[in-house]
């Protein structure tokens, strides 16, 4: 008497796909809880898949997520093969557009150098403005524009910048005026301490004063 019997593997290949929108809505639902996709079928078995947003385990210590495919109706041995894709989408604008940074104090500098398109012109060392040089008015110019200093005005043009803190208190420019004060007290060790320390009194430099005293 001979009997006999077979063997006979499938591949049965299948594809679902289960999408989870709004995910950041589901972070911090709870580990261990889940949300299952619909069931489907693959091979005459029943399937379905559990996503855990927070995962499933509170043991572990760094942050994840995980998915399980669960066999829900069981009618004999199964082998499984399980691919997963995550698909980032970002979107943006199509009419975005760059913005550059401004650049107005370097257009009104380049307007003060070259002249052009001036709305006013002054005339120094004249009855419409007495006492002061040349330089010390251009500084005030290049500052009322830009907001900053002449590159030029450094540790040895001190008396320029004495005559420049003068004029900020003159016509009211305290932020010039703080400017002047910082960079006198950073060459306090260069310049003579007597003229600077008069100076400090008379326009009411309170940091100059205390530093040189």
């Amino acid at each position: 008497m001979v009997t006999s019997s077979r063997c006979i593997t499938q591949d049965i290949t299948a594809t679902h796909n289960f999408e989870v929108t709004n995910f950041s809505l589901l972070d911090g639902m709870g580990i261990g809880k889940y949300v299952s996709s619909s069931t489907f079928s693959v091979g005459s078995y029943d399937w379905k898949l559990n996503f855990y947003p927070d995962g499933d385990d509170a043991e572990r210590k760094a942050a994840y997520t995980s998915v399980y495919l669960c066999l829900v109706r069981v009618r004999g041995p199964a082998a499984v093969r399980c691919f997963m894709s995550v698909i980032k989408i970002q979107t943006e604008d199509a009419d975005t557009v760059e913005v550059p940074p401004p650049n107005l104090n370097q257009d009104l500098a380049r307007m003060l150098k070259d002249g052009e398109g001036a709305d006013v012109k002054f005339r120094v060392e004249c009855i419409e403005i007495k006492d002061m040089e040349p330089s010390v008015f251009q500084g005030l110019l290049h500052f009322i524009y830009t907001d900053t200093l002449p590159d030029d005005w450094k540790a040895d043009n001190i008396v320029s910048m004495q005559h420049l803190l003068a004029a900020a208190d003159r016509y009211g420019l305290d932020r010039l005026m703080g400017v002047c004060e910082a960079k006198l007290c950073s060459w306090i060790d260069v310049q003579p301490v007597a003229t600077t320390l008069a100076l400090a009194e008379v326009h009411q430099c309170i940091n100059v004063t205390l530093l040189v005293s």
